[in-house]
């Protein structure tokens, strides 16, 4: 079982996409069938107090996970609020190292850009 998505598809083109406009879901189907990758979202997260925090999301194997804030014990809660950024995405190379070791197909992406990737490799449209 996977996270629940956001509402909308990865056809909001461009970096400052917000999450309510990316699919993550379908980005976690891709990864169930890739696992020679692993997806990188930086994002920025609105907090209570109005203040933004930034956020990095892994996606591998059909599931996402934030290495910066808590990620929700139901699978059914997104791991990135609606109102969250996407800065860029990064397409790692299995498995992922953190730190100056670590491979990339893909860098700097914008949410346009990895559908098209996804799309490429027989992914989700």
């Amino acid at each position: 079982e996977r996270r629940a998505a956001s509402s909308g598809s990865c056809a909001a083109g461009g970096g400052g996409a917000r999450a309510s406009d990316f699919d993550l879901e379908a980005v976690e189907r891709y990864t169930e069938a890739r696992a020679d990758e692993v997806i990188v979202i930086s994002a920025l997260v609105r907090e209570d107090d109005g203040s933004e925090t930034e956020d990095e999301v892994l996606v591998f194997r059909g599931f996402s996970s934030s290495l910066v804030r808590p990620t929700a014990y139901e699978l059914e809660d997104s791991v990135l609020p609606p109102d969250a950024t996407i800065q860029s995405i990064d397409v790692a190379v299995a498995p992922f190292v953190a730190g100056e070791g670590q491979q990339y197909h893909k860098r700097g992406l914008t949410v346009q850009e990895l559908q098209e990737w996804m799309s490429s490799r027989g992914g989700p449209p």
